[in-house]
């Protein structure tokens, strides 16, 4: 897994549109990603794949990414209703 990988899956989940999350898999073995936003005095972003391999945690996260109004704080890639 590079460093490219992970940087463009942070890209996608802090900006991009829920089409845009939809396609995203896990890096390690290509499985579907939960993803989970977390409100409050201090936002952040939880990423795991479905099979526990990969793990990503975005903590500080400045405001809420854009598919978390169209699709709610918890999603699953693959599964989201676009």
């Amino acid at each position: 897994m590079s460093d490219e990988s992970i940087d463009r899956i942070t890209e996608v989940i802090l900006r991009g549109t829920a089409q845009d999350v939809s396609k995203l898999v896990s890096p390690v073995d290509g499985s579907p990603l939960v993803i989970s936003f977390f409100s409050g005095r201090r936002m952040a972003v939880s990423v795991r794949s479905k099979t526990g391999n990969y793990r990503l945690n975005l903590d500080g996260v400045d405001s809420p990414p854009p598919w978390v109004a169209t699709n709610g704080a918890n999603i699953e890639t693959g599964s989201l209703n676009i």
